[in-house]
């Protein structure tokens, strides 16, 4: 039998995602790049995903099926799909999102165009459950220089557009299988300061919000996973160990929410001096994280004015 060795692997995990399944499938089917190949971990689902599955694969064979026996989680679901792809490049789509007609054709020509660079990342338009617009406001680092700085405040990379060299996703060891959630940030963190990560401006994917998202049901969870790998990002970054509060405080601050002013206001500029101090960051880089300084302040101070305005006149009066 003749083996397909397409240049583009989707790879894609699913764990009882049968409401948004078949949305996302045909998404990569109405690419305008045709050379591809789908492989969707099946991660131990019980509803009538596999199914749905079945169905894509009999009659595309460009759809290959794999199958956890037991749920393993997105992370160790993604990297068993890369270690089986056979694309040279490897492009992620969620199982609730949809990929934009020219998603993969904008992502290898950019890929061609800049040799020295093995991810690249794009926006995102939302939409909710029924398909509907949501109005969501993303700003986005172009540069690693910046996102290495700025995903300590949020992480404003959307798992849905990235593309990796299979190669080098191999070579780094994939994503981190130390925690279930948030492995995602911790690879952006990683790649941005290697300075190999690239993102461009354009919408590819359709980001669906729903309640049963992970990001949205699995809250808690994800933000422990996502505040170790802040704290093993910001060591690299710094060199010094911060301490859990530390990470928790400007993780609050940065979101704005559930810390005092005087211990948020801290944390940013603590951030800011760390940043600061970089010796390795160009004019265009520092003037870009000066203002995402003043915008995170301001949305910080905002927020306790809103909900604390005794702290903003307590705070006025001691200082």
């Amino acid at each position: 039998m003749q083996i397909f060795n397409p240049t583009i692997t989707v790879v894609m995990s699913v764990h009882n995602g049968a409401e948004f399944l078949s949305r996302a499938l045909e998404s990569v089917r109405s690419q305008t790049w045709q050379d591809w190949e789908c492989l969707v971990v099946n991660d131990a689902s019980t509803d009538v995903t596999p199914q749905i599955l079945a169905d894509y694969a009999g009659r595309d064979l460009r759809f290959r099926i794999l199958r956890n026996e037991e749920k393993r989680g997105p992370f160790v679901s993604a990297n068993t799909a890369a270690r089986q792809a056979r694309g040279e490049f490897l492009f992620r789509l969620d199982a609730d999102d949809e990929a934009l007609p020219h998603r993969l054709a904008t992502q290898i020509a950019f890929f061609r165009e800049h040799p020295s660079v093995d991810a690249v990342l794009g926006n995102i338009t939302a939409i909710n459950a029924q398909n509907q617009p949501l109005p969501l406001a993303i700003t986005t680092p172009m540069t690693s220089e910046v996102l290495q700085w700025s995903l300590c405040l949020h992480c404003y990379l959307t798992h849905s557009t990235a593309a990796f060299r299979r190669e080098a996703f191999l070579r780094e060891g994939g994503y981190a299988e130390k925690d279930f959630y948030a492995q995602d940030y911790r690879l952006w963190c990683n790649w941005s300061r290697a300075g190999k990560i690239a993102v461009l401006p354009e919408a590819l994917v359709r980001y669906r919000i729903h309640p049963t998202q992970i990001s949205v049901a699995k809250v808690d969870e994800q933000q422990a996973c996502t505040r170790r790998a802040l704290q093993d990002h910001l060591a690299a970054l710094t060199g010094r160990v911060w301490s859990e509060t530390e990470i928790l405080d400007l993780n609050r601050a940065a979101y704005a929410r559930g810390v005092r002013l005087g211990r948020g206001l801290r944390a940013l500029r603590h951030w800011q001096n760390s940043w600061q101090a970089d010796p390795r960051l160009s004019p265009a880089g520092r003037h870009e994280l000066g203002e995402l300084s003043n915008i995170a302040r301001r949305k910080f101070i905002r927020h306790r004015l809103r909900h604390r305005p005794h702290e903003i006149l307590w705070n006025w009066f001691q200082s």
